[in-house]
C-alpha cells in the first residue's frame, strides 16, 4: 500500500520538473526573439575610407598655391587634424565639398619635397610631394594615337558634384609628354556642356612624362549645372599637340553617367576642377 508520505515526495518532484521545464521554454523563447531582433537591426555603416587624394603620393611639379583634395567614401564622424611639413607654407580654412576635403594652401617653396599629414581618429593620409621648380622633362607630346583613354565617375556625391578621373595609358613604343593639366569638356552628345574649368589643387607646371606602357591618371569635380541633358555624358580631352579624344564617362560598373551635378546657384558658372596629370595606380 502507498503511504501519503511517497505520494507527497513523487507530487513534489513532478512538480520540481515542471517548473524546471517552463524555465527552459521560456530561455528558448526568449532567445528567439532576442535572436529576431538581432537579425532586423539595420545593418551598421561601413567605415569611411579614403579614395583619393590630390595631389597623389610621390607627385612631382605641385604649384606653390592652390588646393589640397582629400576625397573619402563618406564623411569621417570626428573632426580632422592637418599638418605641413616643412612648416613654411600656409594652410586656409578646409572646407567640404561633397566627401570630399578640399584645403587651400599658398606660399610653398620651389623644388621642395613636403609630407602632408590628414588625422583625426586615425591616420587618414600621410604623403609627400614635390613643388615645382626642377628641370622640365623633354621629348615629343603624346598624340591621340598613342594613347588610350578612359573617364570614369563616381557616382553623384552630397552636395551634389561629381567626381571623376581620366586613366591615359601610353600604348606606344616610346615616352612622351602629356600637358601639366589638359582641358576636360563635358559633352551632351555632340554639344559641348558650359563649364569653366579650374585647378584643382597643385597642378603641374611642367609637362608630365609618360613612359611607353604606363598610366597617368587626372582626377576631377564636376559641380553646380543648372542646365539639362538629354543623353549619356561624354568627355573631350585636349592634348598637348592640338588634338582631342571624346569618350564616354563610364562608373567602374560600365554603366553611363546620365544626370549631372545639382544645381547649387543660379548665377555661379558650371566648374570642373580639375587636378595635376600624375602616375596611375596600375
Amino acid at each position: 500500500m502507498i503511504s501519503a508520505r511517497s505520494v507527497t515526495k513523487v507530487m513534489a518532484r513532478w512538480a520540481l520538473l515542471v517548473i524546471l521545464g517552463g524555465l527552459l521554454l521560456g530561455a528558448g523563447i526568449l532567445s528567439f526573439v532576442l535572436l529576431g531582433q538581432s537579425h532586423r537591426q539595420p545593418p551598421v555603416d561601413s567605415a569611411p575610407s579614403v579614395q583619393r587624394t590630390v595631389p597623389s603620393p610621390n607627385a612631382t611639379g605641385v604649384t606653390a598655391q592652390g588646393q589640397f583634395a582629400v576625397e573619402f567614401s563618406r564623411r569621417p564622424d570626428h573632426s580632422l587634424d592637418l599638418s605641413l611639413t616643412p612648416s613654411d607654407g600656409l594652410l586656409g580654412s578646409s572646407f567640404w565639398k561633397g566627401v570630399t576635403l578640399i584645403v587651400p594652401y599658398s606660399g610653398l617653396r620651389p623644388g621642395v619635397t613636403y609630407r602632408l599629414v590628414v588625422s583625426g581618429s586615425k591616420l587618414w593620409v600621410d604623403l609627400t610631394f614635390t613643388t615645382e621648380g626642377g628641370p622640365s622633362p623633354t621629348g615629343v607630346a603624346c598624340r591621340s594615337s598613342d594613347l588610350y583613354l578612359s573617364v570614369t565617375y563616381q557616382g553623384g556625391i552630397s552636395g551634389g558634384a561629381v567626381s571623376g578621373s581620366v586613366d591615359l595609358l601610353n600604348r606606344s613604343n616610346a615616352n612622351c609628354l602629356l600637358s601639366n593639366r589638359p582641358g576636360l569638356i563635358p559633352r551632351d552628345g555632340r554639344a559641348a556642356l558650359n563649364v569653366t574649368q579650374t585647378e584643382l589643387a597643385g597642378v603641374a607646371s611642367p609637362p608630365f612624362l609618360l613612359g611607353a606602357g604606363q598610366h597617368a591618371r587626372v582626377v576631377f569635380v564636376w559641380s553646380n549645372f543648372c542646365g539639362s541633358v538629354g543623353s549619356a555624358i561624354s568627355m573631350t580631352v585636349l592634348l598637348p599637340d592640338g588634338e582631342d579624344v571624346t569618350v564616354p564617362v563610364l562608373s567602374s560598373t560600365g554603366g553611363a553617367l546620365t544626370s549631372p551635378p545639382g544645381c547649387n546657384s543660379q548665377p555661379d558658372p558650371s566648374t570642373m576642377a580639375v587636378g595635376q596629370v600624375g602616375p596611375a595606380d596600375h
